[in-house]
């Protein structure tokens, strides 16, 4: 809810008043991006990204902006120079469509491009405009792949978003196992201390990257015997 408004509105009902607001607005960005998550997750990523300002904000899975928004909304709102740098390759144009329909075009950058492998070249545009302090991926399941890639670019304590946060057995057919696959990955990292678990909404993680985070290249070792296990309940489920 706009400041100004604040004075005018009772501190007692000042929250459902918010939280009213917060889902109007935002499912007009769900319904803008054709988003799949829910108006309150769009509106906490914005909640978010307004206290992470000072630095640019890395996105891994743009779809059709839903996020994207969300978060330029919240750098816009707080004036801030800073951007939200968004990997993408299917939906391109979609995507800038909506970004320029959402008015937030001066607040992201899209890049046409998938980080595909540990080996992934990072594009100069990434390291030139490190650090960040907020991530936000939702892509192929791979969280590992992202953390281990994009670690050294984002300050301590960043800010870690990721989608599709669901312990999905038998395997989710349409995605492929990519839901079980975010479950696993993400919990092994919760355990192995790479990241601190907050929150999470509507099968969404909201955690931060450990002040303290372990060396990633001992922790990748571990990785064979996840992707083994995820291997054995495919073949059992499909």
């Amino acid at each position: 809810m706009k400041d100004y408004i604040k004075p005018f509105v009772p501190n007692v009902i000042y929250p459902i008043a918010q939280n009213i607001y917060d889902y109007l607005i935002f499912s007009k960005v769900r319904n803008l991006t054709d988003g799949k998550m829910k108006p309150q997750v769009y509106a906490y990523i914005n909640y978010l990204a307004k206290h992470s300002y000072e630095y640019n904000i890395l996105e891994i899975g743009a779809y059709r902006g839903g996020s994207t928004i969300s978060a330029a909304k919240a750098l816009k709102e707080t004036q801030s120079e800073s951007r939200v740098y968004s990997f993408e390759k299917q939906n391109i144009e979609h995507l800038t469509r909506n970004i320029n329909s959402a008015g937030v075009e001066n607040f992201v950058s899209v890049i046409n491009d998938e980080v595909y492998s540990t080996e992934y070249k990072m594009p100069e545009i990434i390291k030139e405009n490190a650090p960040y302090s907020m991530i936000i991926i939702d892509a192929d399941g791979e969280i590992f792949k992202y953390i281990y890639l994009f670690q050294e670019y984002l300050i301590p304590g960043s800010v870690i978003v990721i989608d599709d946060y669901k312990p999905i057995r038998p395997f989710n057919r349409e995605s492929g196992g990519k839901d079980y696959r975010t479950y696993l990955q993400t919990n092994m990292l919760v355990r192995e201390g790479v990241i601190d678990k907050f929150r999470i909404k509507r099968h969404t993680f909201f955690g931060t990257i450990s002040v303290d985070s372990p060396d990633l290249n001992i922790i990748e070792s571990k990785m064979s015997d996840l992707y083994a296990h995820e291997e054995k309940i495919r073949k059992c489920e499909f």
